[in-house]
């Protein structure tokens, strides 16, 4: 049972793209003192990635150690050395969990999370079928993630499958994160991951109608047990019962027991969607949400 907004799917489908950029570079070997700096192609992968933000009036560098530096405060890295960063790979592939950012980092904007600004770069050697450039050790990026296959499931499960996959099959040296090429993908996905946080905390702050659905069909609307044939009019004395200013900014809150058979909800939401331009949100409840 899956349902997303465009926003969520979006923020996935960034933070997908970023993680797979960072478990291909772990899946790249190193090979001494050469490989500890950028060569000619991530050099201007990076001018170019930073020539993006500038032009938009974000000092880049900046803004990751900012960023970077909340990360190590809230446990996510242990510090800023290159092993730290490695380990934190290593950590998600062993785990296979991400681990949680606080959603509390102060945004001055989003402008992180813009990955047209990231992405376009790192994609611009994608179709160079040279000698050297295939050599190279981003050529070698690139071949990696050829390698890394995902099955169609939830990003967080092939994120950390392909990630797992990677790491469990390479040596690579900890002090190749000593270059700024291989920390941008981790610092940018979990700045996704942050932006993320901070929206569903928002979200959730606001006021709102919860409705649950149990797999025996039964309905909870904040918290009360109700008939199919009182559904309608309850939702509608919740309305009711906002002040004006909560009409402007209460949501619906949507979950349903993994069980739940859909023709179960889609009258539900479709009542909603034609008395309510409100936002509404759907999720799929753990064991302990459905008590």
């Amino acid at each position: 049972m899956k349902k997303r907004n465009g926003l969520k799917e979006i923020m996935m489908i960034n933070r997908l793209f970023i993680l797979l950029i960072g478990i291909a570079f772990v899946g790249c070997s190193t090979d001494g003192n050469t490989k500890l700096e950028e060569d000619i192609y991530e050099k201007e992968i990076l001018g170019c990635v930073y020539s993006n933000y500038n032009n938009l009036g974000c000092d880049l560098e900046k803004e990751l150690k900012s960023f970077e530096n909340y990360l190590i405060e809230n446990g996510v890295l242990h510090d800023s050395s290159s092993k730290s960063y490695y380990d934190c790979y290593v950590g998600i592939a062993a785990t296979r969990k991400l681990p949680p950012t606080a959603g509390v980092y102060e945004l001055d904007s989003l402008i992180l999370n813009n990955i047209s600004l990231y992405s376009g770069c790192y994609n611009s050697f994608s179709d160079d079928k040279s000698v050297e450039f295939r050599k190279s050790r981003y050529g070698e990026y690139l071949a990696s993630m050829k390698t890394v296959k995902v099955q169609n499931q939830h990003p967080y499960t092939i994120i950390t499958t392909a990630l797992a996959t990677s790491v469990d099959s390479t040596s690579i040296d900890s002090n190749s994160f000593d270059l700024l090429f291989y920390r941008i993908p981790l610092l940018m996905s979990f700045y996704s991951f942050e932006v993320e946080a901070i929206e569903i905390r928002k979200f959730n702050s606001l006021p709102n109608i919860d409705i649950i659905f149990h797999a025996n069909a039964d309905i909870f609307i904040n918290g009360n047990k109700i008939e199919v044939d009182e559904l309608e009019s309850v939702i509608t004395e919740s309305i009711e019962a906002f002040t004006d200013e909560e009409k402007e900014i209460f949501v619906f809150r949507l979950g349903a027991e993994s069980e739940t058979k859909m023709k179960f909800i889609v009258p539900v939401r479709d009542f909603i969607k034609s008395i309510s331009t409100n936002k509404l949100s759907f999720r799929t409840l753990k064991d302990e949400d459905a008590k």
